[in-house]
């Protein structure tokens, strides 16, 4: 990425020495499961997603071991962070031109498998220690740190009680959906092969109000069967499924969108998933 490229192609998705394992017994790989090379790749194709825009950086000499590029967008930096030397770095301090108010941290190594990390937030500011021959994101949520309201109540109770009687609840219900389960839309883009297939799904606010916190409820296509999924959790992985947020994604704002996928098997059916439904609402 610091040599400019715009995009990377990996041929092989399930291969014993690619991303995903495809369960060859000479070496040793279980079919579906997700392989170190994956867990390094998703560094970058989970957290830097599309419409983000990679902006410019500095480091001091004392990170001048760690190649680092950073990405823009949804309100949040994301940070990929590579060292290729023998060495650790610790207490590595990430500034930005405004407060950052969260970090979440994860972590590729010889150890570790995109395992989440501490990352210390203090003055503005996150510290995360980076250890050797890894690679690792830090996706920072820019604005002010959340201050704790007070626990004390007020001392002076009101001197009077209030003369206005309380309204009449209304006879009828009201007619405007409660936030979060707004108008819709789905779209999927599906690549097929002869027994398997990858799902990519966009999900779209196209109502009025922000959805914090989503399930998204769809049924397969006849002998289809989920073995590995991304941006969010899928239960069961076959039949009606529901895939539900995971934490960077939880809010999907008004005309905002999401993207989630999954890879599965078939048995000759490959076609799209159907009625999709968000938190309850069917969506077109």
């Amino acid at each position: 990425m610091e040599a400019s490229w715009s995009a990377y192609i990996w041929w092989y998705g399930r291969r014993f020495y690619s991303f995903i394992g495809d369960g060859d017994a000479q070496y040793g790989t279980t079919k579906g499961a997700v392989l170190r090379r994956g867990q390094a790749f998703s560094q970058y194709a989970k957290y830097v997603r599309p419409g983000d825009k990679r902006v410019a950086l500095t480091k001091s000499s004392r990170a001048s071991s760690l190649e680092v590029t950073a990405y823009q967008g949804r309100g949040k930096i994301t940070l990929v962070i590579l060292n290729r030397s023998n060495s650790a770095v610790n207490n590595a301090v990430i500034q930005t031109p405004q407060s950052i108010s969260a970090a979440e941290y994860t972590v590729t190594s010889q150890n570790l498998g995109a395992a989440s990390q501490p990352a210390n937030l203090s003055d503005g500011q996150a510290t995360v220690n980076v250890p050797a021959r890894s690679i690792s994101t830090v996706t920072i949520t820019e604005g002010s740190v959340p201050t704790t309201p007070p626990t004390t109540p007020p001392t002076t109770p009101p001197t009077t009680p209030p003369t206005t009687p309380p309204t009449t609840p209304p006879t009828t219900p009201p007619t405007t959906p409660p936030p979060g389960t707004g108008a819709c839309t789905v779209t999927n883009a599906v690549s097929a092969w002869n027994n398997g297939l990858v799902d990519n799904i966009t999900i779209a606010n196209t109502g009025t109000s922000p959805v914090n916190g989503w399930s998204l409820r769809f049924t397969l296509g006849s002998g289809q069967t989920i073995t590995s999924g991304w941006n969010a959790t899928y239960s069961p992985n076959s039949g009606q499924v529901t895939a539900t947020n995971v934490s960077h994604n939880s809010s999907i704002p008004p005309g905002g969108s999401t993207t989630i996928g999954f890879q599965a098997t078939h048995g000759g059916n490959s076609a799209a998933p159907t009625g999709f439904t968000l938190n309850g609402t069917a969506c077109s």
